[in-house]
């Protein structure tokens, strides 16, 4: 079974992709060597950081979605507890 970049420990992954700066930036923090990986003070100085993403409205969908997530969440937490 090889890597699937969708899935995270077994469930769907919900983030969105990454711009190219966003890639940029989190390849060079990912380096393994401290030495050519990125400081946090030239990581602060990115290109990333100074670009917006491109912004979207919110459905209704997207709100009842935030919503009902929301309400499992606090209902998993109390379960715990």
């Amino acid at each position: 079974m090889g890597y699937e970049p969708t899935y995270v420990h077994g469930e769907q992954c919900k983030t969105s992709a990454l711009s190219a700066e966003g890639y940029d930036l989190l390849e060079i923090m990912l380096h393994c060597n401290p030495e050519t990986r990125v400081t946090a003070v030239d990581a602060l100085d990115h290109p990333y950081f100074e670009t917006a993403p491109e912004s979207k409205a919110l459905t209704p969908e997207h709100l009842a979605q935030l919503k009902r997530d929301r309400s499992a969440a606090l209902a998993a937490a109390k379960k715990v507890n």
